[in-house]
């Protein structure tokens, strides 16, 4: 039997990758994660972080192996891990998650990079044939909610968040999603349910303020890099480049839709598309306003703040002002940017509203509804099973971060008029002035 390879980390050292393992890697499906950065745009705020899926899914492989030992899991299961660990991220589009913009545009509001994934694992000829019998319990693995393995790789605390906290972190060159990695490793446990006899990923007692540090780097991540107000904006440009060159035909609308097209023909145009040959199309045969766009970014001539506010409210105090608001978010923002344009007589394409809305997510704090699989099971030294919110001193109260941006293209005098009509429309002073 073949030996194993080792790919060299700067997290974890050696990984070691098996043949199975190693064939995987070596497929073009597999290959063009090395081509996708892990946090899209981020690299114009944070300049390192420019590390890609293919080293993170690398990681979670890592971590598989890790946790597997640490609860003792038999080699099969283990086997079956590390390849679910390894293909939880082969779905992902062209800058990661910027491309699921278009996705949900053409495949409905429902739809992730998940879904993708689900559909390459089933239908990609390269991948079907190296997994063999064993495709099956990797999607069990990926996509069943109610399998203990389904835990470890997606949950609140998975290997999945374990490796990107710590990777992010380390390539933004910042210290905000660090967390005590090795006791959260040293004290992961599966933890059995008397009355029904279902399994749980948790933790250990001593394993409780490892945990407290884990969720508290998820915050502070989502606070400082993944929502940073640039990354935001370029996101925005590069949704909108696509979004044209869908328009313009330079990408296929049909061939992106999963359900109509036949599975070999999205497999092979879904995988023709990563960072660079997504700019390449767009940049050769876009002769409109998408080439522009991509132009903009890859010259780091990004809009610029016109006008920010908190939009919850404290922010907007009138409710039928912040009502017309988040309906207008859920049905689409371009009313509300063709007004604002035609006020400040600026080409409509030259304004982009953000509403942002993003859950910071931690273990709820309270019992008041919950669901077990959202509050993490610990395994007291006694031998009781108790929730985390019931031991944990600190309460924390994880608030969804909701704010409009108003971004412009334009001179400063322009950007002046758009955030006073701003302030007038949504009554309410801006957070930001140039």
């Amino acid at each position: 039997m073949p030996d194993s390879i080792y790919i060299r980390d700067p997290l974890y050292g050696f990984i070691e990758v098996k043949p199975i393992e190693e064939e995987i890697i070596n497929t073009s499906t597999f290959q063009r994660l090395n081509r996708i950065k892990q946090l899209s745009n981020t690299y114009l705020v944070y300049p390192g972080a420019a590390h890609t899926r293919f080293e993170h899914s690398l990681g979670v492989l890592n971590l598989a192996q890790k946790v597997s030992e640490k609860i003792k899991l038999n080699e099969e299961d283990t086997t079956n891990l590390r390849l679910a660990g390894l293909l939880h991220d082969i779905g992902h589009g062209p800058y990661s998650h910027s491309f699921e913009a278009i996705m949900k545009k053409i495949n409905g509001p429902q739809f992730s990079h998940e879904n993708t994934t689900k559909f390459l694992i089933e239908n990609d000829k390269e991948l079907s044939s190296i997994l063999g019998k064993r495709k099956e319990i990797v999607l069990k693995i990926l996509f069943d909610k109610n399998y203990v393995l389904h835990e470890i790789i997606s949950s609140d605390f998975d290997i999945d968040k374990m490796d990107y906290f710590r990777r992010d972190s380390y390539h933004a060159g910042v210290e905000y999603g660090t967390y005590d990695f090795d006791r959260l490793l040293l004290t992961c446990t599966l933890i059995t349910e008397e009355d029904t006899g279902k399994q749980n990923f948790g933790l250990e007692e001593k394993g409780m303020r490892a945990y407290e540090s884990f969720r508290l780097a998820r915050f502070n991540l989502w606070e400082q890099i993944y929502e940073h107000h640039t990354r935001l904006i370029a996101d925005d440009m590069l949704e909108r480049a696509i979004t044209f060159a869908v328009e313009e035909k330079v990408i296929s609308k049909d061939k992106l839709n999963i359900k109509e097209t036949d599975p070999e023909t999205f497999c092979q145009y879904f995988k023709s598309f990563d960072d660079y040959s997504l700019q390449h199309e767009i940049l050769n045969n876009s002769k409109g306003k998408s080439k522009q766009f991509i132009e903009d970014l890859r010259n780091r001539k990004l809009f610029k703040r016109a006008y920010i506010v908190k939009a919850d409210s404290e922010g907007i105090p009138d409710a039928h002002i912040r009502r017309k608001l988040y309906r207008a978010f859920e049905e689409g923002l371009e009313d509300i940017e063709i007004e604002i344009s035609e006020k400040v007589k600026i080409d409509r394409d030259n304004i982009i509203i953000h509403v942002q809305n993003s859950p910071i997510k931690g273990y709820i704090t309270s019992r008041l509804d919950p669901e077990p699989s959202q509050n993490l099971l610990i395994k007291m030294k006694n031998g009781e099973i108790h929730f985390l919110d019931q031991e944990s001193p600190l309460k924390i109260e994880f608030k969804t971060v909701r704010r409009l941006f108003v971004f412009y293209k334009g001179t400063n005098e322009e950007g002046e008029r758009i955030r006073k009509i701003c302030e007038e429309k949504f009554r309410s002073k801006s957070n930001y002035y140039p």
